[in-house]
């Protein structure tokens, strides 16, 4: 039979046992895992993945199936055969091929953004065929992106646009939109997207990690370059950098913006020393992680040696102070060093006991927070200026503190100082906000810091960055507000 495919089929055993049967064109019965999906079987002796579910089961069964041929295909794109297959199959699902239908030519090109459809008839007269939704009519698409995929990278792209770029908005009536899902949006979508078809082709793995530009839209600087002819230049990195992003799905664009703005404070070979320590001592994920923190001790509390400051910080601390994460480790200096510059005492810049010197800093910073400053605080943040920031959507909401006792509590939660900006907020040196679940207003969730009409910081538990969803709310809260993302 020149057709390979088959029929996925279930049953009751007589111990009321569900079972899953993939029959196959070349004769193969396969006893499938029960949670098994048409896009997941595959016959062991052929290899075939094209499987159908039939409309009907029992004796002399027959039905339409949309059989795909793939012709050609490769990393820019593929041409298929859609055949309408008259089949029928009797009830052990031997199946016999009866005859061909109406016939679809489909290609596909992402480089040159071309998708043509030609529709034949079963008499071989050829047509334009302008409706190409229906030509992929009953067809499953994860079956067709397994199908179509040329390797790893090329199948997590189609998944992408699978999963992300199908859906179309059509119209928009107020509360309600109507959208309409098919497979040929999402290739479409991809022309769009030139900056994931290069990535894929030059081995990236998980290219959708880079399918946003950067979190900082208000800042053009830090982003990707979506016209970019080659991974370094898409990334803005230099070249030792692009091939460890390759090898390390954990880093996205968000990353990929904050080491652009380590470049513009340090030169290539500062960057590739940092990165070195972080292979010997940590990982590149925790210097990233803890990348702006560090640089912004280094160049606000007079370090001279950032190579010895990062030591101190990833490999002394962990080593003689049993503190295991460097973005931890960071955070502590940090908050320790401004705790005692407002307190205008001396600070030790490599503390010996890190945790130990930052907590008594915090008591001391905490008892000079007396009633005088409780009240100033509390007349800043009714002020229009302030109670201007306030938001609420449907995910999120943005509140503002009512006194001192909240910043307290939200630092104690979310295991940062925010208390140490008290005195910058009551003589309105910045803004301090609270991003909250909508359900859950009373629980911290990410603290903001607003200075001089600009989102400087957005962390959440521990200092953590923000997750993707959180900062599409935050883009869209600054936005609404007319203020720039532009975090430290």
């Amino acid at each position: 039979m020149k057709y390979q495919f088959g029929l996925l089929t279930s049953f009751m055993t007589a111990n009321r046992v569900r079972r899953v049967v993939g029959v196959c064109s070349c004769g193969q019965r396969n006893l499938l895992p029960n949670n098994c999906l048409i896009h997941d079987a595959k016959c062991e002796k052929c290899g075939n993945k094209q499987f159908f579910q039939p409309d009907k089961s029992g004796k002399n069964g027959r039905q339409i199936i949309p059989y795909i041929n793939v012709m050609e295909k490769s990393h820019r794109g593929f041409t298929l055969e859609r055949i309408n297959l008259s089949i029928t199959y009797d009830s052990d699902y031997n199946i016999t091929v009866l005859k061909e239908n109406t016939r679809y030519l489909i290609g596909y090109d992402m480089v040159d953004k071309k998708l043509n459809v030609t529709k034949f008839n079963p008499k071989g007269d050829s047509e334009h065929f302008s409706d190409r939704r229906r030509a992929l009519t009953k067809v499953d698409d994860r079956t067709l992106v397994n199908l179509i995929s040329v390797d790893d990278n090329n199948f997590e792209l189609y998944e992408y646009a699978r999963s992300y770029l199908s859906g179309k908005r059509l119209t928009n009536y107020g509360w309600r939109t109507t959208w309409q899902y098919n497979f040929f949006y999402a290739l479409e979508g991809l022309w769009d997207l030139p900056h994931l078809q290069i990535l894929s082709n030059a081995g990236f793995k998980n290219v959708s990690r880079f399918k946003n530009s950067g979190y900082s839209y208000a800042n053009k600087n830090h982003t990707l370059d979506l016209t970019g002819t080659s991974p370094a230049k898409i990334l803005k990195l230099p070249k030792f950098l692009v091939q460890r992003i390759k090898d390390d799905k954990s880093i996205d664009s968000n990353d990929v913006v904050k080491m652009q703005k380590l470049l513009e404070k340090i030169d290539g070979n500062k960057l590739r020393e940092m990165v070195e320590i972080a292979d010997d001592e940590s990982s590149l994920e925790n210097l990233i992680n803890c990348a702006d923190t560090v640089m912004e001790i280094y160049t606000n509390y007079d370090y001279k040696n950032l190579k010895k400051l990062l030591l101190y910080l990833v490999r002394d601390t962990r080593i003689n102070q049993g503190i295991s994460s460097p973005s931890t480790a960071s955070t502590l200096l940090r908050d320790y060093l401004r705790m005692m510059k407002d307190m205008s005492l001396h600070a030790e810049k490599y503390p010996k006991s890190l945790k130990k010197d930052h907590d008594i800093a915090t008591m001391n910073y905490k008892s000079l927070l007396d009633n005088h400053k409780k009240e100033l605080f509390a007349k800043t943040v009714v002020q229009e200026e302030y109670t201007a920031f306030e938001y609420h959507g449907e995910r999120y909401s943005v509140i503002k503190p009512l006194g001192t006792d909240d910043l307290v509590n939200e630092g104690t939660q979310l295991s940062h100082c925010v208390a140490s900006y008290i005195n910058d907020v009551c003589f309105k040196r910045c803004q301090i906000l609270f991003m909250r679940d909508a359900e859950s207003l009373n629980k911290p969730l990410v603290t903001i810091e607003v200075r001089n009409g600009k989102v400087r910081q957005a962390r959440g538990q521990s200092n953590r960055g923000l997750t993707m969803e959180e900062s599409e709310f935050l883009n869209e809260w600054a936005k609404e507000k007319e203020i720039l993302v532009k975090t430290y």
